[in-house]
């Protein structure tokens, strides 16, 4: 009966140290575990640094474009109508404001599809997206009575009927 008794307790003995060797090797893993957790920690914030800093210069570069554009901009004289007081930023836009605003007199007619237009820009503008293939040549695929929105709206002088 000693020797059961013995036994018993070698084998609870047994037992203990291999939960305690089990315990043990789990604080040694949870160690590594904690390190690795630190280690890929450390990492993600100076890759969240990095991308500030990134971000932050991305947006000095974009602020000093911005600058330069509206030095450029403001340095540069505004043209003027001849013919009332808008000013406009390039003298391009001169004509072209002359031409759709002033000119009211001289109505264009599309050679195509008989629709009139007030700007020779606009016309041309018309011609080519809607006559500039073989299949579109003699027929309009612009729709002039939807309103706002629609191809051409506002730029129509007349819409003849065939």
């Amino acid at each position: 009966a000693i020797n059961r008794q013995n036994t018993a307790q070698e084998e609870r003995i047994t037992d203990i140290e291999n939960k305690l060797k089990a315990c043990v090797e789990s604080l040694g893993s949870l160690e590594v575990a904690n390190l690795e957790i630190k280690t890929i920690s450390m990492y993600h914030e100076q890759l969240l640094h990095n991308l500030k800093s990134g971000l932050q210069n991305a947006l000095h570069l974009i602020a000093m474009d911005m600058k330069s554009v509206w030095a450029k901009l403001l340095a540069s004289p505004p043209h003027s109508c001849p013919a009332c007081e808008s000013t406009l930023l390039h003298q391009s836009n001169v004509g072209m404001h002359l031409e759709s605003t002033h000119n009211q007199h001289e109505i264009l007619e599309c050679p195509t599809c008989d629709l009139t237009f007030q700007s020779a820009q606009i016309m041309a503008a018309h011609i080519e997206g809607y006559h500039s293939t073989p299949e579109d040549s003699n027929t309009c695929a612009a729709n002039f009575s939807t309103g706002i929105g629609a191809p051409h709206a506002g730029n129509l002088v007349s819409e003849r009927k065939r």
